[in-house]
């Protein structure tokens, strides 16, 4: 019991980091860094937007930290700079998409029991779209509603951006985030997702999954007469 217990222990953190997200995803760098990381690349900024395949004035505007700048630059940035990605996220500011919210959030993003139960409710009621990536939660129980909006609202210190008696919706980068982790997309019904492994690997995650899940769509049969019992 003790090896296994040192082995579980010595089993890596699942984390997410911001090179995890789809280049739908866009980052707020520090000012400072922002200018620093474009002028690194010791290139003239016309031949740099070649290089990227993007516009004059638009690399002009993200340079200036104007514009958001999306994944896929920052990875190529992160190259031709030789700038770590590490250095790059330790000056990430916020976080979002190009029509979205953005949030502040600290990466990388460690697995905990908040995004497993998150994950479970994404199984259940929750919905990550396959185009967007919108995260929705539906769900009559208004104490779950709180416990989903709870939640992300820990994690991510961001409110529903629609709401009514029965669902909230959140922005884009939700949906982004819950996916990095395993969330199904949907339609559910053809989703090749699984349990996510770093659920499986824990004991307390797949307890806070679990229990998502079955309160969402869960239920236990007890039959006095015929002393049926079933999931």
């Amino acid at each position: 019991k003790n090896c296994s217990d040192k082995m579980i222990q010595n089993i890596k953190e699942f984390e997410v980091n911001f090179w995890d997200l789809s280049n739908s995803v866009r980052l707020i760098l520090n000012k400072e860094f922002n200018t620093k990381l474009f002028d690194n690349c010791n290139i003239e900024l016309k031949e740099l937007a070649r290089l990227l395949n993007v516009s004059y004035p638009f690399i002009v505007h993200l340079r200036r930290n104007i514009y958001s700048i999306p994944v896929g630059i920052t990875l190529r940035l992160s190259n031709l700079s030789k700038i770590s990605l590490e250095e790059v996220q330790n000056n990430i500011v916020s976080i979002g998409t190009r029509a979205g919210t953005s949030i502040n959030v600290k990466f990388p993003i460690k697995e905990n029991e908040k995004i497993a139960s998150l994950i479970g409710h994404v199984f259940g009621d929750g919905y990550v779209g396959r185009t967007k990536k919108q995260f929705e939660y539906s769900n009559n129980n208004q104490q779950l509603i709180k416990e989903v909006k709870s939640q992300i609202y820990e994690l991510f210190g961001v409110l529903p951006y629609t709401e009514n008696q029965n669902r909230i919706g959140y922005p884009v980068i939700i949906g982004e985030i819950l996916d990095s982790f395993g969330a199904p997309i949907a339609p559910k019904i053809y989703s090749e997702n699984l349990v996510p492994e770093w659920i499986l690997k824990s004991e307390k995650y797949k307890i806070a999954f679990l229990k998502a899940f079955f309160d969402d769509d869960g239920s236990v049969m007890l039959s006095n007469n015929y002393r049926a019992k079933g999931l």
